[in-house]
């Protein structure tokens, strides 16, 4: 009994420390660099790590929207079928992406930014073969810059878990690009 007495005490002091409402200089500053999660877990985040989840949520985003969309308009069997393979990929990479973002305490966009939104409004107001080949024009160069966005989080991220989402999620996008260079050859391009 005696050697629980000290332990007993010493869990007392640390709970009566964390409930003292004046914080220290030191939890200031950690508080004031990265987000309190529940339970009192700190997570910091860089500013590059967080920029790189905010742009690859966007980016989600805007391929399964596209996706969607494309689906219902363009006259290419090949271009459908690679807008349902946008959706299922990128949503799937999506949710996971939220999942992480929850983790850390990071809150990822829910909504498109104007840009986006503009870029799918451009696209759809095209149809038949233009409406084709523009889409995969875009996806082409748009999975060129997240390939290499990827890569770059996948070596350079701060956080371990943000870098092995990329490096996992790089391995898709990488396949995507490929599909998307061949449709674009197919389609004329």
């Amino acid at each position: 009994m005696k050697l629980y007495i000290p332990l007993l005490a010493t869990t007392v002091a640390f709970v009566a420390a964390c409930n003292d409402p004046t914080p220290s200089a030191a939890t200031t500053e950690t508080t004031s660099a990265a987000q309190q999660i529940g339970g009192g877990t700190t997570v910091t985040l860089s500013k590059e790590d967080r920029q790189f989840m905010t742009d690859a949520a966007l980016g989600g985003m805007y391929e399964v929207m596209l996706g969607q969309e494309v689906q219902r308009k363009a006259t290419s069997p090949d271009v459908r079928e690679f807008a349902a393979t946008m959706v299922r990929d990128h949503g799937r990479a999506n949710d996971e992406l939220k999942q992480l973002a929850a983790r850390k305490g990071f809150e990822i966009p829910r909504q498109l930014d104007e840009e986006h939104r503009q870029d799918i409004t451009d696209i759809m107001n095209l149809s038949g073969p233009e409406l084709d080949k523009e889409y995969i024009g875009k996806m082409v160069d748009d999975h060129e810059m997240d390939v290499q966005k990827f890569r770059d989080a996948s070596q350079e991220a701060k956080d371990p878990d943000i870098r092995g989402w990329a490096g996992r999620t790089l391995r898709t996008l990488e396949g995507h690009l490929a599909m998307a260079k061949q449709l674009k050859e197919r389609l004329g391009e």
